[in-house]
């Protein structure tokens, strides 16, 4: 019998290899990330799955499964999915919550860290040739404020607070029980209003999904509250700031600096081209590897074929359903 087919983008592929090359009951397939021809590839081979990127799709890809074929997210964030045409083509669409929050938890924490402690600067001046010091900052009693109080930013509020003695204020328009906030995840205090909170930020993160309601959430408006010595880091989505606003900031010393791992355009591209982030002296930049670990990437591609497999058995109800 033939087995299943299966398409994996090949970034994802790659992350996940040893996990998709052990699967004996499918036929895992690295593909393009490109929509065409890896819609072209997924009715060639005939297959009802396919495991994707952070990239936008917007069509053909749609129109080349099955119905009630698998569209699976590898990793959490499913923004590059039109759930408009998911649903026109009767398309299952899943992702992997719970197993790459720690790994996104501790980049956040990483990039704050070699802002406030000037890293990037100091080793690009030591390979230079350069013995110099630069004051640094500690993360002891300053207040961090976390945008976003789902599992990623619960994660970092525990770490920042009981790890690092960080005084952890909250931001979340569902604002549960101020008190279970406290005791699991050692915040202070919590709003729902971010203007309410905001500007008290010595390091503020953002931890919300991406959508139509959060585009641009960080705008010149809720920049302009933020005091001029403080720093933002952004693991979430590219598409939650507004770089231009985000440049002007930086540039007139209005933000004291950044720390991104995430942008509107992926590879990163400046969005006005007078405004190139990686010009500027207090940012750090990432390419989008918050999620990168050996561990996280062995952890969600197990949790993508136990998607895939539940899909076969109709075992709808245990799967990580999108919509």
């Amino acid at each position: 019998m033939k087995k299943p087919v299966v398409i994996v983008t090949e970034l994802e592929y790659r992350k996940g290899e040893a996990v998709f090359a052990s699967a004996s009951d499918l036929e895992i397939v690295p593909g393009p990330s490109a929509e065409e021809p890896l819609a072209r590839l997924i009715r060639e081979k005939k297959a009802f799955a396919v495991v994707l990127g952070v990239e936008k799709y917007g069509g053909p890809l749609y129109e080349s499964l099955p119905a009630y074929g698998i569209i699976a997210r590898f990793g959490v964030g499913y923004d590059g999915i039109d759930p408009v045409q998911a649903k026109e083509h009767a398309l299952f669409v899943i992702n992997t919550p719970g197993v790459l929050e720690g790994a996104v938890a501790e980049q956040t924490l990483f990039l704050a860290g070699a802002l406030l402690r000037n890293i990037a600067l100091l080793d690009k001046k030591m390979r230079a040739g350069t013995w110099t010091t630069h004051l640094g900052t500690e993360l002891k009693g300053k207040i961090w404020v976390v945008i976003g109080l789902g599992a990623i930013g619960k994660q970092v509020s525990r770490i920042a607070s009981f790890g690092f003695g960080a005084r952890v204020f909250g931001c979340d328009t569902r604002l549960s029980d101020l008190k279970d906030l406290k005791k699991v995840c050692g915040i202070e205090s919590a709003s729902k209003d971010y203007f309410e909170i905001a500007s008290a930020a010595d390091m503020l993160s953002l931890h919300i999904p991406a959508n139509r309601k959060t585009h641009h959430y960080l705008n010149s408006d809720r920049l302009r509250v933020l005091k001029s010595s403080a720093i933002l880091i952004n693991t979430a989505r590219g598409s939650l700031v507004d770089e231009d606003a985000l440049y002007d900031a930086l540039a007139g010393g209005k933000l004291a600096g950044a720390a991104l791992d995430v942008y509107q355009n992926e590879p990163y591209r400046p969005v006005h081209p007078k405004k190139d982030l990686r010009t500027l002296p207090n940012v750090v930049l990432t390419p989008h590897t918050s999620s990168s670990t050996a561990e996280a990437c062995k952890r969600v591609a197990e949790r993508v074929l136990q998607n895939i497999r539940y899909a076969r058995t109709k075992e709808y109800q245990k799967m990580d359903l999108v919509f």
